[in-house]
């Protein structure tokens, strides 16, 4: 295009006011190129920004998860284990009331 508008200048085709409004023309749609290509770039930033927030979220709600789980199953493992202390400190407590029983008679 450039090279155009020099072979319409040499040949006198082309007036300088007209050159003068084409280069600011080109310029104007230079300056909005760059600043839609700037705007598209800050987009895709934002949205990569939040695409890891997102992950980054996720990754936490599932470790949270597993923590939750693995609580869950401490309880449970604590429970059953105070629920068999508590069956044997029954026998025994039954064992022993059976020994001083079989000793009286």
């Amino acid at each position: 295009m450039t090279s155009y508008i020099c072979l319409l200048i040499l040949t006198g085709h082309l007036s300088q006011q007209i050159l003068v409004e084409i280069l600011q023309q080109m310029k104007e749609l230079e300056t909005k190129g760059h600043e839609e290509e700037n705007l598209r770039i800050e987009s895709n930033e934002r949205n990569g920004q939040n695409v890891e927030k997102q992950m980054v979220n996720e990754y936490e709600m599932e470790r949270g998860l597993w923590e939750d789980q693995d609580t869950v199953k401490k309880k449970l493992e604590t429970k059953e284990h105070r629920i068999e202390k508590q069956e044997r400190k029954q026998q025994i407590e039954s064992l022993i009331i059976e020994n001083d029983e079989k000793k009286k008679d």
